[in-house]
């Protein structure tokens, strides 16, 4: 290799680095404080899915703290979907749980598939709490604040969706 051409492969690979590299921030405003680097990345839909299951759980476990009537409590776990192989998080009020529980007591499990009944059981006591978890929202800042968060994470998630195809 001559030395023209180690001198252009040194260039080159010195541009990529300088045109690759994350944005830094470094602007320090007195001798006490630190410089600060900021770096950017991609989110992808895999860190907002996460993020957006850890705020779920924290918003639910808010949400239970502060309700009063524990039949609208929001249980969740980590379950096996049928059909699909991975595990998922599956929250549901308290009330749903027990319909599916006096189902199972009722009928059994051979093989009748109970969650349209289960659905339709649990259709009125849905509308009442929703009316229940919208005023705790109203009324609590700390879950309207969680609440938030969580809806600004799910309408990011939704776009990024929607961007990769």
């Amino acid at each position: 290799m001559t030395d023209s051409s180690c001198k252009q492969l040194l260039l080159v690979l010195l541009l990529t680095c300088v045109f690759s590299s994350p944005t830094i921030s470094a602007s320090p405003t007195s001798e006490e404080e630190p410089e600060r680097i900021v770096v950017y990345r991609e989110r992808t839909l895999s860190i907002v899915k996460k993020e957006m299951r850890g705020l779920t759980k924290s918003f639910y476990r808010l949400f239970n703290q502060l309700n009063d009537e524990k039949k609208f409590d929001v249980v969740c776990q980590r379950q096996t979907i049928p059909n699909r192989l991975l595990r998922t998080d599956v929250c549901e009020p308290r009330y749903v749980k027990d319909i599916r529980s006096q189902f199972i007591k009722t009928h059994g499990l051979t093989g009748i598939n109970f969650e349209r009944e289960i659905n339709i059981t649990a259709k009125k006591e849905r509308e009442i709490a929703k009316e229940h978890m919208i005023e705790l929202i109203q009324s609590h800042p700390e879950l309207r604040k969680e609440f938030l968060r969580l809806n600004s994470l799910v309408l990011e998630w939704k776009q990024l969706k929607e961007s990769k195809g």
